[in-house]
């Protein structure tokens, strides 16, 4: 940070609103998710899955995300990982296609998801859950996409994509985990911003704790539950891209090496009074 530690002036008083969104963002996110959960073990549905039920209620009654995802079976972990990793490498420039007029942009969306899923090779009958991944992701860029347009930014530029990739590390503080990967929140142009797949390399094995409450779902819980998760990721994606990029801004008028500084002080900060 500046000079004997003290943030430059001005800065915190215009960081502290985007830290409280952000803190508020996370509190939201696993308040609702948690509800939503408790409300399928209650109906009784995990009951179909043999132990489930017991194992999401332990992990529920102490009120975590983060752990959720151990509950997912070791033999659907690689496809989970892959099909993410791809969807975050190629969906991208689909959802930006859907903000189009062209009739045909969705059915473009929904070839590359497809072609995603099928190119694992037919493992073995892939879970509906791990399948519906690439359409999810697909939705989450595109609301992403126009939040960064309200910024000025161009989707179909390469800079612009990292950005609205680096909003996914955003959206990876969950409960109990006090890291945010600060490097990332604001990008700088130059020869070290980082690459698209050093971003999707940090990403992925934060996407599969975040996407856990959805994966571990029973499939058989009904279009109407399925929708109000997506709406709650969607929301809290959108959210986030906010801040990810009112940091950038900020980043403009201030060195993004202490705009990030402060940022992480004050999300500790507030997250004592979220807890």
């Amino acid at each position: 940070m500046s000079d004997k530690n003290l943030p430059p002036a001005g800065l915190p008083a215009k960081v502290e609103p985007i830290a409280k969104c952000y803190v508020q963002a996370n509190c939201d996110f696993i308040t609702e998710v948690l509800k939503e959960l408790s409300e399928l073990v209650s109906s009784g549905l995990f009951n179909l899955i043999p132990n489930s039920a017991n194992e999401v209620l332990k992990e529920l009654s102490k009120s975590t995300l983060s752990r959720l995802s151990n509950l997912i079976p070791n033999s659907a972990n690689e496809a989970v990982s892959y099909v993410i990793e791809e969807s975050l490498r190629y969906v991208y420039d689909a959802a930006e296609f859907t903000q189009s007029s062209d009739k045909s942009a969705e059915q473009a969306f929904n070839r590359v998801a497809v072609t995603i899923v099928s190119s694992f090779g037919g493992a073995g009958g892939l879970p509906t859950k791990i399948a519906e991944l690439p359409v999810m992701i697909g939705l989450i860029f595109r609301e992403i996409q126009l939040v960064s347009k309200q910024y000025g930014r161009d989707p179909a530029c390469e800079m612009a994509k990292r950005e609205c990739l680096s909003v996914f590390l955003l959206g990876t503080s969950l409960e109990g985990d006090s890291t945010i990967d600060s490097e990332f929140i604001v990008l700088k142009i130059g020869p070290q911003v980082p690459t698209v797949q050093c971003l999707i390399t940090k990403i992925v094995p934060q996407l599969v704790k975040v996407f856990a409450p959805m994966l571990i779902s029973p499939p058989v819980i009904g279009a109407a539950i399925d929708a109000v998760l997506n709406l709650i990721y969607i929301e809290h994606y959108r959210k986030l891209a906010h801040v990810k990029f009112q940091l950038a801004e900020l980043s403009r008028s201030y060195d993004p090496v202490d705009v990030q500084a402060e940022f992480k002080q004050q999300v500790e900060a507030h997250r004592i009074g979220c807890q």
